[in-house]
């Protein structure tokens, strides 16, 4: 078996279990996050919360499957385990930071697969392995044994190749839990406007090929028979779409370097009792990979030369969310492409460009605490988001707009 993306065979019942992503605490296991600093160290006393709300319903996790280090990435490297291709296409990438799982689900070796998201990272690879993507909204289910990257962004998520499937696992798992400070209450309660807002053709077209785009049309066309579409302005596009990227990756690299603070060296057998703290410290952070410290030298310079900026991020954000709610009253929610292009190349996920394009359409949702569902439609990837709690509605559009797809 190829192992680009698996860490631990858990069990060998494929595909009766599930695909957990390896930031996610599982009872004395290895949780390494595909990171060094954690590999054959982290073994949690305990499960996370979400995986003993699935055993109490049969459910057995069959892998632990490979990420971006400590989820910071979104086409599924590390540097302790290198790349997880494509399955179809080993010269393509499969996305991340939630990569492991998504291969797994693809593969037909698990029913679905549990990982997290801080800015598209359930959707994206999700998008990439053609399966069905759900994020839900921030703090509609626990993050307790979800290890942390950036905490007001984080959350978890899960994907797979039926709808249904998605639906089942969300009833399970979206709980509150009185150990998690973020959890809220997510109403079960179905009200639908039957209206859906999408951006102006013009500001998508400069952005997506010319196949998904297209296609994106003939999706919007159908669409437009049942519900009310709405187009969003320009002055829409620009705040929720393009500024919010910046704000996006400001606040996950300076609330990542805040969780990341933990590892300093002085636990996990990582000491030297000769070194100074000092001494420790710069060894230890020399240990993390390319990714993750690009993303800390980041936060560490704009912090430095701004030291006002995460204050002014977050203040952004509560406008941004506002701004979106205020938009979303009398609608159900927004629909657009997940990824500018059906498939990545290795060689195109080196460039810079790519990166920053790859979670362009997807990290404004987390920014607003909101939900999301990626869904395979017409060769393409598109999404259908809500604003925080909203879940269950998102969830029977969703699966109302697949079943008339389908059948027309």
């Amino acid at each position: 078996m190829n192992k680009d993306y698996i860490s631990i065979i858990l069990k060998n019942d494929f595909p009766q279990g599930f695909a957990v992503k390896s930031n996610i605490c599982l009872k004395n296991q290895n949780i390494h996050c595909n990171s060094k600093i954690l590999f054959e160290k982290f073994f949690p006393q305990f499960n996370a919360k979400v995986i003993e709300l699935l055993l109490a319903k049969q459910f057995q996790p069959n892998m632990i499957c490979h990420a971006d280090e400590f989820a910071m990435g979104g086409i599924g490297y590390s540097d302790l385990h290198g790349i997880t291709l494509h399955p179809e296409n080993s010269n393509n990438i499969v996305g991340g930071s939630s990569s492991g799982i998504c291969k797994a689900v693809w593969k037909n070796e698990a029913i679905f697969g549990l990982g997290s998201s801080t800015g598209g990272s359930i959707r994206i690879p999700g998008a990439l392995c053609n399966l069905f993507a759900f994020e839900p909204s921030y703090g509609a289910c626990s993050r307790v044994g979800l290890v942390s990257f950036a905490s007001s962004l984080d959350k978890v998520g899960w994907v797979a190749k039926k709808i249904e499937t998605i639906i089942d696992v969300a009833n399970i798992i979206i709980q509150t839990d009185c150990n998690d400070m973020t959890s809220i209450e997510i109403s079960r309660s179905i009200t639908l406007k039957n209206k859906i807002l999408v951006f102006a053709d013009e500001d998508l077209q400069k952005y997506l090929n010319i196949e998904v785009f297209a296609k994106y049309l003939e999706i919007k066309k159908e669409l437009s028979k049942n519900y009310q579409i709405t187009t969003l302005t320009h002055q829409d596009f620009k705040t929720i779409i393009l500024t919010s990227s910046t704000n996006y990756f400001i606040l996950s690299s300076v609330e990542a370097m805040s969780s990341l603070q933990r590892f300093n060296g002085l636990r996990l057998n990582q000491s030297n009792p000769e070194q100074t703290f000092s001494q420790c410290l710069e060894e230890t952070r020399n240990i993390f990979g390319s990714q993750v410290t690009e993303r800390l030298a980041f936060a560490k310079k704009i912090l430095k030369k701004y030291p006002n900026i995460y204050a002014q991020a977050i203040q952004d954000r509560t406008l941004l969310k506002e701004y979106i709610s205020t938009l979303l009253e009398n609608a159900d929610g927004v629909f657009l492409p997940t990824l500018f292009k059906n498939s990545i190349s290795v060689l195109e996920s080196e460039i810079q460009e790519t990166n920053l394009k790859l979670d362009m359409f997807s990290s404004w949702v987390n920014l607003i605490h909101g939900c999301a569902i990626n869904m395979p439609l017409n060769s393409i990837q598109v999404q259908l988001t809500g604003k925080q709690g909203q879940d269950f509605t998102i969830l029977q559009i969703a699966s109302d707009i697949i079943s008339k797809y389908k059948n027309e």
